[in-house]
């Protein structure tokens, strides 16, 4: 008996990895594509936490303008930021922003 595989069976096999190897690319197309899409732009299908809002700038400064020392108050903020925000900001999220706008 011949163990060989026949061409049909060498047809299939072939079939199932050209779609397994389909299947990868369209992922793989589609992740370069929300990369492309953050390199142009905030993109709506992926996470905007990093960015701030001109409301949050203002209440970040104006929570923090007369306050010393800052620490405590920055644990504060942190703690009560999701409630007024609806999303959290770490401490040290909050101390750079703020360092950034009073520079």
């Amino acid at each position: 008996m011949n163990n060989d595989p026949t061409y049909e069976e060498l047809i299939d096999e072939l079939t199932k990895k050209l779609e397994k190897f389909y299947e990868w690319a369209k992922k793989t197309n589609q992740r370069i594509e929300q990369l492309e899409a953050c390199q142009t732009g905030p993109s709506s299908n992926l996470p905007n936490s990093n960015l701030w809002t001109k409301e949050e700038e203002e209440y970040l400064v104006t929570q923090l303008r007369n306050a010393s020392p800052l620490r405590p108050a920055l644990l504060q903020l942190e703690e009560n930021w999701k409630k007024h925000f609806g999303h959290p900001r770490t401490y040290d999220a909050l101390r750079k922003k703020y360092k950034r706008l009073t520079a």
